[in-house]
């Protein structure tokens, strides 16, 4: 059977308030809307060929009654979606039922004639209006987008986008503040690659890689992995099994940092920088009283009382903004960090999925973790050096965490010990590197089965009084660590959710099995 790959696209477009028009004279349209901003996103879903539909129909309810906006949203295939966004260039429009929306016109003159220029790049293909005096003033102030795109909720004139955190915060007012109203990114090969462990030279880095390139491979596809400097020169090469999509490099020097570039018959179709981890261990220094983390940062152990943050802002997360995913990576590291600053010092992790699986690499068996557990667990480590957390507690579904399991049987027990198992074998290297063992003898780290079938993510604060156990504080995360290519976090505020949500989850918590205690 041929493996399937996502190929599922949304399209975005934000229109502006419209004009009613006889539905005689334009088959069947009523009404024109103008277009404000349209965005094309890839997302990792599966959809079968020539499928779209929109989400609201007839037309989505208005948001911002001030400039009548309205936010449409339709799913569909990759090529599908692509080609509605070509329709929409060519012809100035598209339309959805009895809507037509309209792009600002576009002459047949030359560039400087024109009201919009076409820019293509390798991740994403750009459309910039050159008149910014014909966009609503008030649609590209700040503040306003903010709250369009749920990051200010204090604004009772305007209404958010759904889904909460579709664009990444500042997102449109990027792109508005460089005139851009139409971005279209362009999906790409998940590429996955590291360091050969038996060719690590501590503080420079391993002399091979190996990767994984995932993407639907076409029979005449030669497809060639690269790795240069940072500075660009090349370190070394190695064509790409379309087959299995596995490749093995190796380099002609040492590298802990650089570019990896895919290549298909001598075209770039992929790039990006890396920096490799060396190991999630963090190191102490007793004497200079710091702790360096698994990303190379160093920290002051003053031991000082943690401060912890009284409120918590709702944020979003999104990995293809960063063009640095070493820096993405520190991003999602530190914001699981407050999020544990917030909770602690006993947090409970509600993830019907406990932190994801720990795969193991096909080519040697080494244990292999996505970007998003090393963010986590990075964190967590911080947080027993620095004292602001004494108790975790994670709480998931076997059932379904088994589920999403890539071979054999949902209900096959061996699963279930495999994944602890694992999560023992990583969890005690971490522990037992770098002098962290003083600090571990003050922590509790426990994973729990719930006997009961749950969906949604969430971290609470516990507390302990005389025995009792209770949940105070919660926070919507809407993503599971080992699954996170974007991730938005919320915490619940308004007292009769909270309410709820603590006594269900309190009522799991105090009813589950205890699976693992490293």
């Amino acid at each position: 059977m041929k493996p399937r790959y996502p190929n599922r696209s949304v399209l975005s477009i934000i229109s502006a308030d419209g004009s009613v028009i006889s539905p005689i004279a334009t088959g069947g349209i009523d009404q024109v809307f103008p277009i404000l901003f349209v965005y094309v996103k890839p997302v990792p879903d599966f959809m079968e060929a020539n499928k779209f539909y929109w989400l609201e129909r007839p037309r989505p309810s208005v948001l911002w009654p001030e400039l009548g906006i309205r936010h449409w949203l339709a799913f569909g295939h990759d090529d599908t979606i692509a080609q509605k966004y070509t329709d929409l260039l060519a012809s100035g429009y598209l339309d959805a039922d009895k809507s037509r929306l309209v792009l600002p016109k576009i002459s047949n003159g030359v560039a400087e004639n024109d009201d919009l220029l076409l820019f293509s790049e390798l991740k994403a293909e750009t459309l910039v209006l050159l008149d910014r005096g014909k966009m609503p003033p008030a649609f590209c102030h700040e503040e306003n987008l903010a709250a369009l795109s749920g990051y200010l909720s204090n604004n009772k004139n305007i209404k958010a986008i759904n889904p909460p955190g579709f664009f990444a915060p500042n997102f449109l007012f990027d792109q508005l503040s460089k005139n851009i109203i139409g971005y279209r990114q362009v999906r790409s090969g998940h590429l996955s690659f590291r360091g050969v462990r038996t060719t690590r030279i501590e503080g420079k880095g391993s002399t091979e890689l190996t990767g994984f390139y995932q993407r639907n491979f076409t029979e005449d596809d030669e497809l060639l992995a690269l790795v240069s400097e940072r500075e660009g020169q090349e370190i070394g090469r190695s064509g790409i099994n379309p087959a299995t999509g596995l490749f093995k490099i190796s380099l002609s020097e040492p590298s802990i940092n650089g570019i990896m570039k895919i290549e298909r018959k001598g075209s770039l179709i992929y790039s990006k920088n890396y920096a490799l981890l060396q190991g999630i261990t963090g190191t102490v220094n007793f004497v200079e009283k710091t702790f360096t983390d698994a990303y190379g940062r160093e920290f002051q152990l003053d031991g000082s009382a943690i401060v912890r943050p009284e409120k918590l802002k709702p944020s979003s997360w999104y990995g293809p903004i960063y063009a640095d995913e070493r820096t993405g990576n520190i991003n999602l590291s530190d914001r699981f960090k407050g999020l544990l600053d917030y909770l602690g010092p006993r947090v409970l992790i509600a993830d019907p999925y406990f932190i994801g699986e720990f795969r193991r690499d096909d080519t040697n068996s080494d244990i292999k973790l996505s970007r998003c557990q090393i963010a986590f667990l990075a964190a967590l480590l911080r947080s027993i050096i620095d004292g602001s957390v004494s108790e975790v507690y994670i709480l998931g579904f076997n059932t379904r965490a088994n589920s999403v399991e890539r071979k054999g049987n949902s209900m096959n027990p061996t699963k279930t010990e495999n994944r602890f198992k694992q999560y023992k074998e990583v969890l005690d290297h971490i522990w037992g590197k770098n002098k962290l063992k003083t600090f571990k003898s003050e922590f509790r780290m426990e994973f729990l089965n719930n006997k009961r079938d749950f969906h949604n993510r969430y971290w609470f604060g516990l507390t302990i009084d005389n025995g009792i156990r209770d949940l105070n504080k919660c926070v919507v995360v809407t993503n599971s660590v080992g699954n996170i290519s974007e991730v938005d976090f919320y915490p619940v505020e308004e007292e009769g959710q909270l309410r709820e949500l603590t006594a269900r989850f309190l009522d799991f918590f105090n009813n589950c099995d205890s699976e693992l205690i490293v």
